[in-house]
């Protein structure tokens, strides 16, 4: 319970860093506990260092997909199937949709970027297993846990969710909707959003 690296869940991929000094390997979730693997045991005290830089790009590509999830809901009525995180920044939706317009993506991207300039809070509060149902169709992922976190942005989007985000919408930087493609019965959404963009 003191460590500061995340674990991979919920779409959001293992953080990167070192322990005194021994890089950060791996990383996984057992029940209540988290392994950290590294090159040799360690004992005593210990220095962790979390990549920052990493940590970041997946934060904000992970705040981005609730953002644009949201517009999708809000605008169009169009739900998110799933959603991953690719590379550097680079992350996608699976929406469910037959299509969507250039005009839909278009729409979407410029309310994206409008709540950006509005620094609108991603707010973190804790609920109990009753309220908790209230914000899922399907309990059943929920199930084995003891506490339960909802990600709101106001008057855009409530979500359970346990992953890292930014503090608020400015830290995204920028979002653009890179394509839409047909996969299957739906499409896909490619995002390029955050420090990735501006590289860009």
């Amino acid at each position: 319970d003191r460590t500061l690296f995340y674990a991979e869940g919920g779409g959001m991929l293992a953080d990167k860093g070192t322990i005194s000094g021994h890089a950060l390997l791996g990383l996984k979730k057992e029940q209540d506990e988290i392994w950290h693997q590294l090159d040799q045991d360690l004992s005593g005290t210990v220095e962790l260092k979390l990549d920052l830089a990493d940590r970041l790009q997946r934060m904000q590509a992970h705040s981005t997909q609730h953002l644009v999830s949201a517009l999708f809901i809000d605008e169009y009525h169009i739900d998110t199937i799933s959603h991953h995180y690719l590379k550097n920044g680079m992350c996608d939706l699976d929406l469910a949709a037959d299509s969507l317009s250039a005009e839909q993506m278009d729409h979407v991207e410029q309310l994206a970027n409008e709540a950006i300039t509005r620094d609108l809070p991603y707010q973190i509060t804790y609920l109990s297993r009753e309220q908790a149902r209230q914000y899922t169709a399907d309990f059943e992922e929920y199930q084995d846990l003891d506490r339960f976190r909802l990600v709101t942005i106001p008057g855009l989007d409530e979500n359970l969710c346990g992953c890292p985000h930014v503090p608020s919408t400015r830290y995204l930087k920028g979002i653009n909707l890179v394509r839409c493609e047909r996969i299957g019965d739906h499409v896909r959404v490619l995002i390029s959003c955050g420090d990735e963009l501006i590289r860009q």
